[in-house]
């Protein structure tokens, strides 16, 4: 399935997309606000976000505490090699978090490998849209009593 925002798509959607990739907590909370958990597109891509977030920060924090239990069992004045690779790490994992959002942002096309099939499979799942059919209607309920 082609999940491609096109450039003429809505730039509102291009947008939301876009800042799904910057922050799992954005992501979050988008796959759960009404306007956006109807669009399968955006569905996609908040999936996909979480996902490739979820896979960074574990990277992040593993070569990190890799290098911490390493520095910590090896000998006095001995430099640990695994903490050359802390910094390359982070920047990487900040490169594909910016260039994730600004494809997505541009309307182009950002699906991962395996990431975009298992995002393809939670955007579509039924789970996912009673999920946010029933969030839409305690929503509506909601604000029908406070009027």
């Amino acid at each position: 399935m082609n999940r491609e925002l096109q450039p003429n798509a809505d730039r509102n959607d291009r947008i939301v997309s876009a800042i799904a990739y910057l922050s799992i907590v954005f992501a979050a909370v988008l796959l759960f606000l009404p306007p956006y958990a109807r669009r399968l597109n955006v569905r996609f891509h908040i999936c996909q976000s979480i996902l490739l977030n979820g896979i960074l920060t574990s990277v992040i924090f593993g070569v990190g505490a890799f290098a911490s239990f390493e520095s910590i069992l090896s000998p006095a004045g001995v430099s640990n090699p695994i903490i050359a690779f802390i910094w390359p790490a982070r920047i990487a994992c900040f490169a594909i978090w910016i260039a994730s959002a600004v494809a997505v942002g541009r309307g182009k096309s950002f699906r991962l490998p395996v990431l975009a099939r298992i995002a393809d499979q939670q955007a579509t799942s039924h789970f996912l849209k009673t999920t946010k059919d029933s969030v839409a209607q305690s929503f509506s309920h909601s604000v029908s009593v406070a009027r």
